[in-house]
């Protein structure tokens, strides 16, 4: 019997036996440039981040902007509903106005005309339209006085007082006319008779009164004076106003604040909150936006009052509130009138309680 070795087939001419991949991935990693590889990485590092933002840390600051613009605005309106509680508004600042110009040469008017004066008219023109002085000694048994004739002054009710001249004398006058200025345009304010004017041009009978005012007050500008009070004249000083019977009212002393509780706690206090807490994380992993709690400035200042009358036994028969008004401000009751604000309250010692109670409510937000 013969016996032969098993020999694998041989394959067909031209056939290549297959290699292992691995012989080849060496290669061809090598031939790769570095620079390729390393966008590769740092695309994908970039792709994740991106990912990672629009999943997860973009909802979230979305979310945490709501909450604090949401916490803003409850503050911006406890702040308004407080200034409109107490009234407080800053004072407008005046405007500057360029001041007019004097004209030059003016025509002198006649006295007849129903037009204010100008300026011109204390300087100028207006000693020409008056009458002259006529100046002639009397004669009588002892030395002569001069006398003098002048135009009638005008006639303005107004108080008797005494004053000091620049020359040291003192002498009687009566108040005719009072000037300001008012403080929130600028524009000048007459006062005759106890009435302030900001234009004549509706009053004829005050417009002529100043008119004659303004005509004398010229002979202050362009004459000299022709009779000086005398260095022994002494000023008749009018006797004091009689002493009032009436009981002198002495206000309420300061009253101090209600006492606190044992846990720190007092009725009219706002809920607190911190921003912090103004979001909250969920079992997701994501946070959303607590709501805030609401705010009633005048609730909460009409639980303190009510408690610090209790206290008050100065106040125990009056009846004092500060409410809600229909339109969102407040309203503040006394027994039973009701006001727009504290400082509208008639009563001084019920409006300074309630100015106290106010920021002692304030001082503990």
């Amino acid at each position: 019997m013969n016996l032969s070795v098993f020999q694998p087939p041989i394959p067909p001419s031209g056939y290549r036996q297959a290699e292992d991949i691995t012989d080849y991935l060496p290669d061809f990693l090598a031939q790769l440039p570095v620079s390729l590889v390393l966008m590769v990485c740092v695309s994908g590092f970039l792709l994740m981040i991106a990912m990672a933002w629009f999943a997860y840390f973009k909802p979230r600051r979305k979310k945490w902007l709501a909450s604090v613009a949401e916490a803003n605005q409850q503050n911006e309106i406890m702040s308004e509903a407080f200034s409109l509680l107490t009234n407080e508004h800053e004072e407008l600042p005046m405007p500057e106005k360029p001041l007019p110009k004097i004209p030059q040469n003016i025509t002198p008017k006649k006295a007849d005309e129903d037009e204010l004066p100008d300026l011109g008219m204390l300087t100028t023109g207006l000693a020409k339209e008056l009458p002259k002085v006529n100046v002639s000694p009397k004669k009588a048994s002892t030395s002569p006085t001069p006398s003098i004739t002048t135009t009638p002054p005008t006639t303005i009710s107004g108080m008797r007082q005494t004053i000091r001249l620049n020359t040291g004398d003192l002498i009687p006058a009566d108040e005719l006319i009072t000037i300001a200025r008012d403080a929130r345009d600028g524009r000048l304010v007459v006062q005759m008779n106890g009435i302030g004017y900001r234009t004549l041009v509706n009053d004829p009978k005050a417009k002529d009164q100043f008119v004659k005012l303004m005509r004398e007050l010229s002979d202050v500008v362009n004459k000299p004076d022709d009779n000086p009070p005398s260095p022994t004249a002494e000023a008749v000083i009018p006797p004091p106003p009689p002493i009032s019977t009436q009981p002198i009212v002495t206000p309420v002393s300061h009253i101090p604040p209600p006492p606190i509780a044992t846990d720190g706690k007092m009725p009219g206090d706002l809920p607190k909150f911190k921003m912090e807490e103004a979001v909250r994380p969920t079992a997701k992993g994501k946070y959303e936006a607590v709501p805030l709690p609401e705010l009633n400035i005048a609730e909460a200042i009409e639980a303190y009052l009510q408690h610090k009358l209790k206290f008050t036994p100065e106040y125990a028969t009056r009846v004092i509130h500060v409410l809600s008004a229909p339109g969102g401000g407040v309203r503040i009751q006394v027994d039973n009138t009701f006001y727009e604000a504290v400082s509208d309250v008639a009563d001084p010692d019920i409006r300074a309680f309630l100015q106290q109670t106010i920021a002692e409510w304030q001082a503990r937000q």
